[in-house]
This record gives structure tokens, C-alpha cells and sequence, in this order.
């Protein structure tokens, strides 16, 4: 409900999970579309490097969504939308703005589009599917630490009919082989590796001790024997 604050009262154990799970989806989701288009516009030509900007649009986007949440719409993203702007040329925030406008005017219409079949936007995202399965090639693929996370995250999603899930099975994933291949576990198993050789390698000089006082005593005897 618009301007109401209730959900302040709800316990933890059931409103914590829903503020991650939206927090993880809106800047996974901002973030990601501000690189497309950040990269679409030649901004930037790598993923690692800053985009000129790019603080204040998340600024904008998260004041946005609390705005939003108060006023009981959904929340404030970074449009993929403009990217048709950018094709054409746009570089600046007027594409951005021209983005909003259309946005806007659609509201009028909103009595035609939605009595548009949900079957006849399916050519439409299967286009957009297949557009955005181009951009996986520039996954290191190489690297398996970051191979299988993006692997998961890609195949869950469908999978699971959840945005969410594929974050956080890929997170989950990421932050899995990252800990296990920390160098302290490879020196720790070689200190194992090299302490156990050691307690064989005492353990055999000690039988060959053993052996050799064996073999004096048993001389000594048929010495003794002999005289």
C-alpha cells in the first residue's frame, strides 16, 4: 500500500530475505545495463573500467526505488529501452529522456496494450534472447572460477523461473571456488603433504635402527656360540 510503513514491523526472519533478494536484482540488474549500454555508446570499451557517470546513476536509481517503494510502484531501474536510443546515435541524457516520454505516453494506452495475448510478445523476446547471447562470448570462459558462476547463473534463471535464483546460485558459486582455491589451502596441504613424508621417513630410519641392532645382537649371539 502507497506511504505505508507497516512492513517496518514485520519480523526480520521474513523481511530480510525479500529486501536481499530486491536489493541483489536491482543492482545486479542496474549495474549490468548500465555496462551494456555504457559499452553500446563507446563510453567504455571494457567492462573493468568505469563508466564517466556511473555513481550518480546508481545514486538515481536507488533514491528512485525508495521513492517508488513508498508510493507503492515497483522499482527504479536503469532502462534497457535506451539502448535503441543509443543505436542511433545517442550519447547524451536526452536519450534517456526521450526513453521516459514514450514511457509516459504508453500510460494513455494502456487499455489497447493490455488487451494485447501474452503469446504475441514471445518473437519479440525470443529476438531480445538471442541479441543478448551474443555478449557471452566475452565471458573469460577460460577461467573456471568464473566459467561455472556465469554458467549457472545463465542456465538457473530459465530454470527456475527467478531472476534471484540464478544470482544467488552464482554468487553462491563464485564465492564457493574462491575460498577453496586460496593459496593458504595449497600451502596447508603441502605442510601436511611434507609433514607426513617426514613421519615416514623417521618412522623408516627408526626400522632400519631396529634392523641393524637385530642383526649385531644375532651376530654377537653366534659369536658367542662359536667360543
Amino acid at each position: 500500500m502507497a506511504m505505508s510503513l507497516s512492513a517496518l514491523q514485520t519480523s526480520p526472519a521474513i523481511s530480510l530475505p525479500a529486501v536481499m533478494t530486491f536489493l541483489l536484482v536491482a543492482l545486479f540488474d542496474c549495474s549490468g545495463v548500465l555496462l551494456g549500454t555504457s559499452l553500446k555508446a563507446g563510453l567504455i570499451t571494457d567492462v573493468n573500467q568505469e563508466v564517466p557517470g556511473g555513481v550518480w546513476a546508481l545514486c538515481a536509481s536507488g533514491i528512485g526505488t525508495m521513492i517508488a517503494g513508498m508510493t507503492g510502484c515497483s522499482p527504479i531501474i536503469i532502462a534497457v529501452e535506451c539502448t535503441s536510443g543509443i543505436v542511433d546515435g545517442g550519447k547524451t541524457g536526452v536519450t534517456a529522456l526521450t526513453a521516459a516520454f514514450l514511457f509516459a505516453l504508453s500510460l494513455f494506452f494502456t487499455p489497447v496494450l493490455g488487451d494485447v495475448p501474452e503469446a504475441a510478445s514471445a518473437p519479440v523476446l525470443i529476438l531480445i534472447g538471442t541479441l543478448m547471447m551474443r555478449d557471452i562470448g566475452d565471458i573469460e570462459w577460460h577461467d573456471i572460477k568464473i566459467a561455472l558462476p556465469s554458467f549457472l547463473i545463465v542456465a538457473l534463471m530459465p530454470l527456475s523461473h527467478s531472476i534471484s535464483n540464478g544470482i544467488w546460485f552464482g554468487l553462491a558459486a563464485f564465492l564457493f571456488m574462491e575460498f577453496f582455491t586460496l593459496p593458504v589451502w595449497s600451502k596447508w596441504y603441502y605442510q601436511m603433504k611434507m609433514g607426513k613424508d617426514d613421519k615416514i621417513m623417521l618412522r623408516g630410519g627408526a626400522q632400519e635402527d631396529d634392523a641393524t641392532e637385530t642383526d649385531s645382537l644375532l651376530t654377537a649371539e653366534g659369536v658367542g656360540r662359536g667360543l
